[in-house]
Formats: structure tokens, sequence, C-alpha cells
């Protein structure tokens, strides 16, 4: 399309636009390669240019576009925050819940029985048990599924051995001589591991088995095994 007939049809369009002249002149100092390709259906009115995007008479349109942009960009970040706060809420409820049954856990499941005559019984039995290092009664007196280390034991060991290689059954002897509290299923001793939360010494407990006392564990360190 010729030059001259663009710089025609310009002068028509910018009869009214008091601004028109500001993008005539940029027309013909830079050239048509540098504007839009106009059409026959484009008119100019007050506050447009129809030339450039540039001149003070697009201001207020860039202006629109800028508040759009802003008001979008807000919306995002507003709901972004909504979703972490909800998210964290949700974490923090999880905790809550996961802290609950842990406290539930320690909660007592039995009664206290540390004055059941069958249960001091076996308390005195066992104790005596241990004091002659009577592995043959003492087996009897534990469950099938006595936990005495944290770690896979050798292949063949007993918690006797055990004992025996670590000196245990002076420490296995002061600890059955404490008073037992309730804690979960268990019978316990000492009262310091249900109510000091970072004891970490040894531990034994007992539990009921189709309805006879039994000899659970005896472990150092870590909660006791379920």
């Amino acid at each position: 399309m010729p030059k001259a007939w663009h710089s025609r049809n310009l002068q028509m369009n910018i009869g009214s636009n008091p601004r028109g002249a500001f993008c005539l002149e940029r027309f013909r100092v830079h050239g048509a390669a540098n504007f839009p390709a106009l059409k026959s259906s484009v008119h100019v009115s007050a506050g447009q240019c129809a030339f450039c995007g540039l001149c003070p008479s697009a201001m207020p349109a860039r202006f629109i576009r800028l508040l759009l942009c802003l008001v979008l960009v807000c919306g995002g970040v507003c709901g972004c925050a909504n979703l972490n706060k909800k998210k964290d809420q949700s974490e923090s409820q999880k905790e809550k819940d996961k802290k609950k049954k842990e406290e539930d856990k320690l909660k007592p499941k039995i009664p206290d029985m540390s004055g059941d005559v069958n249960f001091q019984s076996f308390v005195g039995r066992l104790r005596l048990a241990v004091s002659r290092h009577d592995r043959a009664t003492l087996s009897q007196m534990m469950t099938p599924d006595f936990g005495y280390r944290w770690d896979p034991p050798m292949a063949g060991e007993t918690c006797f051995d055990y004992w025996d290689q670590q000196n245990l059954w002076p420490e296995l002897q002061k600890v059955l001589s404490q008073r037992f509290v309730p804690n979960g299923p268990y019978m316990v001793a000492p009262q310091q591991f249900v109510d000091e939360s970072n004891y970490s010494g040894y531990r034994a407990g007992v539990r009921l088995v189709n309805g006879g006392w039994r000899f659970g564990y005896f472990i150092s360190g870590q909660d006791p095994l379920p």
C-alpha cells in the first residue's frame, strides 16, 4: 500500500482528534513499517489513538489494563494465601490428631492391678526367678514375643545370653523391685517410665495373656514393644 495513501487516510481520520497530528508526525518520521496496518473501519475518537499505543491519548486504556492486571495478580495472591492457610490448618490438625493418638496409647487400657493378689503373686515369683537366674522358670513366665533388644539378635541368641553378655541381671533385678503402674495393656516398672517423657532407662512390662500374667519385655531407651 503506497505511503501517500496512508498519509491521506490519516489526515481524513484525525480531523476530530486534537492529538492526531502527533501520530501523523510519528508516522511520517518512522514510516509505515513501525505502525499497525490501518483498516478502513477504524475511526479515531476523543481519548483514543488508532495509530500507536505510545501517545498520550492511549493512557486511559493503558491505565485500565494495568488496573485489571493488578486486580488479577492480587486475586491470585489472595487465593494462594488462602490455600496455604488451609493447608497449614490441615497439617496442624493432623499433628494434633497424631499427638492425641500417642496420648491415648499411653492411657491405661487396664486398671491399676498393683493391688491384685494374682498380680502380686506373679511379680513375687518373677523377682525370685530373676534373683536365681532361673532360665527354665523365666521361660515359662514370658510371652512368646518377649522383647529384650531393639536390633536383630544373633542367630541362636536368647534373652538370657544377651543379659549375660551385657551383665544386665542386676539391672533387671533392680527394675523389678520398683512399683508397677498401668501403661497401655501393661503393668510397667519403674514409674518414671510413665511419668517422665524423657526417661531413657530400662523398663519392664507384664501383661495378661489368656487370663494369666506374663513377662512381656525388659528393654532400654525406647518405647516398649507392642
